[in-house]
């Protein structure tokens, strides 16, 4: 019963909106803070060896979540730091003493896929509708149309924010199509898939659908069609669902354009004529690397700080003040030190999962390897976007992950023993 509710918090937690406050108090951060009280609620004993494990592995990982709660340690907020830690490092360290079995790992990503289900209805009924009634309770509403379609984030705070948020539970998705055994529960994975990447689709988010896309044909390539644990039936049906996907969503962000610089092909032929800063929202991003650099002139090193902005005139009556480039924004807050501790915590993590996977045997399709798939997708679409809400779903699929990787490990070290 305990585990259950937790299950639901944490799920809920993956979806739900930052900016609804209860009094002045943010809702979010409750949430988070019982995730991390229930978490001591469950009578178990963390082994010296469980706890060096999480400790050593992911060692640069921890360094890049400690790094921003410290730096609003030094800036004197002190409401920002205790509400970065419980985000970061406590809620994961939450998530890796609960779980302890591979079925909880499973168990909890399908409570995700759940609660990213319902989310995915809301968005259908905001596209036809054009309707949000999430953004009744924020100051600042996102509400754009582009080529025609009106841009959906849900429960999330821009359309490319909560694209990320897709392209890593469509990487989910695929994986329980393909290791779960009750049949209703593989179509049922199906169908949500479906409704997910036609939620990709409505966020009108150019850069994460063509990496999603790139994505899944490199899963399928690099997995499913070397893994034998995999039926042929399960591989075609993965092929029918993904072919005709590509094959539309490819025709809808290349051909469906109201505005000739909002589609992928003027991008691609501004691109290679040189002419890239013409283009809408990419142009900015190509922009903001020279005005990132000059403004952290003599603050190279460690950065202009936490709460510094970028102010930038993107038109007459239009001032900027957001680097949509979680790197760039990143170096300019935090100086090349910073950047190198985000940068190092990506790449430990991308080794403690793919060290795991590359060894395991074929026979079997290993949860760390598909890990390693969306770690590489979500580093690749930062350069489009900066961490926002999608963060809190990073951070739970890693912890989950660790787990995974730990109690593998563990039972591999068990029947060496018993062999022996």
């Amino acid at each position: 019963m305990l585990f259950n509710i937790f299950l639901f918090l944490v799920s809920l937690y993956t979806v739900f909106p930052r900016y609804i406050s209860i009094g002045s108090i943010n809702a979010l951060n409750l949430l988070s803070l019982l995730i991390f009280i229930m978490s001591w609620g469950f009578k178990r004993r963390t082994s010296k060896k469980r706890l060096r494990f999480f400790l050593k592995h992911p060692i640069f990982y921890w360094c890049s979540l400690i790094y921003v709660p410290l730096a609003y340690a030094f800036a004197g907020n002190s409401i920002e730091f205790f509400a970065n830690l419980l985000n970061s490092l406590l809620l994961s360290f939450s998530i890796c003493r609960v779980i302890n079995t591979k079925e909880k790992v499973n168990i909890l990503i399908d409570r995700i896929i759940i609660a990213a289900a319902i989310i995915g209805l809301f968005g259908i009924i905001e596209c036809i509708t054009r309707y949000n009634v999430i953004n009744n309770f924020r100051s600042d509403p996102y509400i754009e149309v582009r080529n025609g379609i009106y841009r959906i984030s849900t429960t999330f705070d821009h359309p490319l924010v909560y694209a990320n948020y897709l392209g890593m539970i469509l990487v989910l998705l695929v994986y329980r199509i393909n290791t779960a055994i009750n049949k209703k529960k593989r179509r049922s994975f199906i169908y949500i898939y479906i409704l997910e990447f036609i939620n990709l689709l409505f966020t009108v988010s150019r850069s994460s659908i063509i990496i999603v896309i790139a994505l899944q044909i490199l899963i399928f390539y690099c997995v499913h069609t070397r893994a034998e644990n995999i039926s042929k039936k399960n591989k075609n049906l993965l092929k029918l669902i993904l072919i005709p996907l590509i094959v539309i969503s490819a025709f809808a962000i290349t051909t469906l354009s109201d505005y000739s610089d909002y589609s992928i092909g003027t991008i691609f032929q501004e691109f290679f004529s040189g002419g890239i800063t013409n283009v809408r929202a990419l142009g900015d991003r190509f922009i903001l690397y020279s005005l990132v650099w000059a403004a952290t002139k003599g603050n190279r090193i460690w950065g202009n700080g936490i709460e510094a902005l970028l102010n930038y005139q993107r038109s007459y009556y239009y001032v900027k003040n957001s680097i949509e480039v979680e790197y760039l924004n990143t170096f300019f807050r935090f100086g090349f030190a910073g950047l190198t501790v985000e940068i190092m915590g990506f790449i430990n993590l991308f080794f403690v999962f793919y060290n795991k996977s590359s060894k395991n045997n074929k026979k079997e399709t290993d949860y760390c390897g598909y890990l390693v798939f969306l770690i590489l997708g979500y580093c690749m679409q930062l350069f489009a976007v900066t961490r926002q809400s999608e963060l809190r779903l990073f951070y739970v699929l890693i912890s989950s992950g660790l787990c995974y990787r730990y109690i593998r490990d563990n039972d591999a070290a068990k029947n060496i023993s018993e062999f022996n």
